[in-house]
C-alpha cells in the first residue's frame, strides 16, 4: 500500500512539475512577443490608423519608404483602388485612372495626398453600344467626407467625373490613356 502512495505521488509530482514548466515557457514567449512590438514601435513611430471609407489599414512609419516610392512628385495614396479590377477595369486602365486622380490632386490646394475609394460603392454597368463601360463610385480625398464619382472606361482610356455632396460636377479628366503615376515602367 506504502508503495502505491509513493508512487502516486511520484507521477502528481511530476504533472505539477510538467504544467510548471508549460506555463513558465507560456510566459517567456509572451515576454519575447511584448518586447519586439516593444522595439518595433520604438525603432519607427508607427501612426497605423483604418481609413474608414476604404477599411484599409493605412501604415506611416517614420524612416520607412512611402508608399509612394517610385511615382511621380505629390503623388497620393491611393486606398482600395483594387475594386476596379474585381469591376472589370485592367491594370492599364486602372494605371490611367490613378493618373486622372493625380491630375485632380495636385490641382488642388493644399495638395491632396489620400484618395480612397470607398469600401463597396463601385458599381459598374454592362457595355454600351459604342462598348464603353461606366462605374460609379465614392470617393474621399484626404479622409474628407466622401462625394460621389464616376469613370467611363473603354479599351485602355479612362474618363473620370469627380462631383461635389450635391452632385455637381467639379472635375473632368477628359480622355486618359497609357498615363501611369508610376516613374519606373
Amino acid at each position: 500500500m506504502q508503495l502505491v502512495n509513493r508512487r502516486n505521488l511520484v507521477i502528481a509530482g511530476s504533472i505539477v512539475l510538467l504544467l510548471i514548466l508549460v506555463g513558465g515557457l507560456y510566459l517567456a514567449q509572451q515576454a519575447r512577443d511584448n518586447a519586439n512590438k516593444q522595439q518595433a514601435t520604438t525603432e519607427g513611430t508607427d501612426t497605423q490608423t483604418v481609413d474608414k471609407n476604404s477599411g484599409e489599414t493605412v501604415s506611416n512609419i517614420e524612416g520607412k519608404t512611402p508608399e509612394t516610392y517610385g511615382m511621380l512628385p505629390n503623388t497620393p495614396a491611393y486606398l482600395n483602388t483594387e475594386e476596379f479590377i474585381t469591376n472589370g477595369l485592367t491594370s492599364e486602365q486602372l494605371d490611367s485612372l490613378k493618373y486622372a486622380f493625380y491630375m485632380y490632386t495636385t490641382a488642388q490646394n493644399p495638395k491632396i495626398t489620400q484618395v480612397s475609394i470607398t469600401k463597396d460603392s463601385v458599381t459598374a454597368t454592362p457595355p454600351n453600344a459604342d462598348g464603353k463601360m461606366v462605374a460609379n463610385f465614392q470617393v474621399a480625398f484626404d479622409g474628407k467626407a466622401k462625394v460621389p464619382a464616376s469613370i467611363v472606361y473603354f479599351e485602355n482610356s479612362v474618363e473620370l467625373t469627380i462631383m461635389d455632396a450635391s452632385g455637381n460636377k467639379v472635375f473632368e479628366s477628359g480622355t486618359v490613356t497609357d498615363k501611369s503615376v508610376y516613374t519606373q515602367p
